[in-house]
C-alpha cells in the first residue's frame, strides 16, 4: 500500500518500491484553479438563466406592456408582478378592488373556482383603497380576504403603484395579462364571466 509523504507544497503517494515506484501528486494550486473555474461556470450558468423583464415603454391599455410593479402581501412582504413573466402559467388576471367593494363577491367566488380548476390561469386581487378611500394596509387586505373567502392571493397597494392601471375605469377592474410578454390583453369593469372566459380562451389559442 502506498504511503503518503509531504514534499514541499505537494502531497506525494510513494509505493513500497521506493523512489522507483509510481508517484501521484496533488497540487493545491491546481485544485484551487479548478474550484475557481467551476465557481465561475456555475455563476455564468445562473446569470444566463435570469429572465430580463420586457423593456418599456409601459402602459395600462390593451396591447401595452405592463410595468413590473411592486405590491405587498398580507404579511408585508413585497411581490413583483414580474415574477409571473415567462412562468408556466400563460394567463394572469389582476383584479383591482377595494375593501369597500360591495359587489366583489360573485367574481371572487368565480376566480377561486377558475384558479383551482385551470392550471393555465393565475389570479391575484390587488386592494387599492380602504373603506375611507385611502391607501390600504395589510388589515384592509385581510378584511377583504375574510369577507369574501378569497382563496387566491390578496395583495395590498400600499405604495399606490397599481392605481395608475385604472386609467379612467371604476373599481372593480379586471386586467388580463399574457405572461410570455407581459402584455395586457383585456380590460373590463365589473364582472362578466362569459366575457372573461372568452378573453382567456383567445390568449390560449394564439
Amino acid at each position: 500500500m502506498a504511503a503518503i509523504e509531504e514534499m514541499g507544497s505537494r502531497r506525494v503517494a510513494r509505493t513500497p518500491q521506493g523512489d522507483s515506484g509510481v508517484l501521484r501528486s496533488r497540487s493545491p494550486g491546481l485544485s484551487r484553479m479548478r474550484a475557481a473555474t467551476l465557481l465561475i461556470a456555475c455563476f455564468a450558468a445562473a446569470c444566463g438563466s435570469t429572465k430580463v423583464y420586457p423593456p418599456g415603454p409601459y402602459g395600462a391599455g390593451v396591447g401595452a406592456t405592463v410595468e413590473n410593479l411592486q405590491v405587498y402581501d398580507l404579511d408585508g412582504e413585497p411581490f413583483l408582478l414580474g415574477e409571473q413573466y415567462g412562468s408556466s402559467t400563460p394567463v394572469v388576471i389582476i383584479y383591482l378592488a377595494a375593501s369597500w367593494c360591495f359587489t366583489c363577491g360573485p367574481e371572487i367566488a368565480w376566480l377561486n373556482e377558475q384558479a383551482t380548476a385551470r392550471p393555465e390561469l393565475a389570479a391575484y386581487v390587488v386592494v387599492l383603497q380602504n373603506e375611507d378611500f385611502e391607501t390600504p394596509q395589510s388589515e384592509d387586505g385581510r378584511r377583504f380576504r375574510d369577507g369574501y373567502d378569497a382563496r387566491i392571493p390578496v395583495l395590498v397597494d400600499t405604495d399606490r403603484r397599481f392605481e395608475p392601471l385604472l386609467l379612467s375605469a371604476a373599481i372593480p377592474l379586471n386586467i388580463l395579462v399574457r405572461t410570455d410578454r407581459m402584455e395586457i390583453m383585456h380590460r373590463s369593469e365589473g364582472f362578466d364571466s362569459g366575457l372573461l372566459d372568452e378573453a382567456i380562451q383567445t390568449v390560449l389559442e394564439e
